[in-house]
């Protein structure tokens, strides 16, 4: 498992350009059917999504299984 909450810097291009970062690292250090909670989209090939619990707003946080 993996807590990504990297926060929101402001700048949409730095957001971005460190959730690309992340997703990057974390997609070749992540086990097999491991977990990342993130507070920032990240584009892991092969990830599904999950659902968020209950009370936590959509776009909040990310939940993402291998």
């Amino acid at each position: 498992m993996a807590h990504a909450d990297f926060g929101s810097t402001g700048d949409e291009a730095v957001n971005k350009a460190t959730s690309a970062f992340l997703s990057q690292v974390l997609q070749k250090l992540m086990a097999p059917d491991g977990v990342i909670v993130s507070d920032q989209v990240l584009e892991l090939d092969g990830w599904t999504a999950q659902p968020l619990p209950e009370g936590i707003p959509e776009d909040r946080y990310f939940i993402l299984r291998a």
